[in-house]
């Protein structure tokens, strides 16, 4: 499937204990007031804010031994508020520092990875040669690989080398595919008359465009 996996700022959870909420939010409030960034240095001041209320709710909860509903509700309460500033804080990082999870570790926050589809489709293949292949009637197609490629297809015609409408698809998935080669079977009618072949890298956002023709007319057994 299309899919690739990009690295985003896993937000806190209020359901988390407090204390490692408390030291987690702090050690973020501090290294986010030191970026030379003032959007996300401005941040730094509201989580630092919200850190500093949970440790003191913290420490009247633990005074009170856990027996004072009321301290225990305001901890609650205020565990709540710092992880939503602290989360609210993170989705501003990533928009001032994008696609930067050393930055987002460094700065305090763990990291997750979530599986996004396609959105761009794939760039036109390079260097494409075709081969005899090892049995007979197939053909050893090679190529660089493509950035954002999927897989590829590959069309292949003993017509007008300019003229698309005459390519067939011939793409084959099994095994024998890779990022930089594939075999393909060829029908009978197309063996031992001059080919030439294209190449198409294909993900879920679509295809990517033609590749220059290659194979020159070579014959095929």
């Amino acid at each position: 499937m299309g899919y690739h996996k990009v690295q985003h700022i896993k937000k806190l959870k209020v359901s988390d204990n407090a204390t490692a909420n408390k030291a987690k939010t702090h050690t973020i409030g501090a290294n986010l007031s030191l970026s030379a960034n003032t959007t996300v240095a401005a941040q730094g001041a509201i989580v630092t804010g919200g850190s500093n209320a949970l440790d003191v709710a913290i420490t009247a909860d633990t005074d009170a031994k856990l027996a004072s509903k009321t301290a225990t509700n305001t901890k609650n309460s205020k565990n709540k508020l710092s992880v939503e500033k602290a989360n609210a804080a993170g989705i501003i990082l990533e928009q001032q520092f994008p696609n930067n999870p050393d930055l987002y570790v460094a700065t305090g926050y763990d990291v997750t990875e979530e599986i996004v589809p396609d959105t761009v489709v794939p760039g036109i293949v390079l260097h494409g040669s075709a081969t005899q292949g090892d049995e007979l009637g197939t053909a050893d197609v090679h190529h660089d690989p493509e950035a954002n490629a999927d897989d590829y297809r590959i069309y292949v015609t003993k017509g007008p080398v300019g003229d698309r409408a005459q390519y067939i698809d011939v793409t084959n998935t099994d095994e024998s595919t890779s990022k930089s080669s594939t075999t393909v079977t060829l029908p009978t009618d197309y063996l031992n008359v001059p080919l030439n072949f294209i190449i198409v890298a294909h993900n879920t956002a679509g295809d990517g465009p033609d590749s220059t023709p290659f194979g020159g007319g070579r014959r095929i057994q």
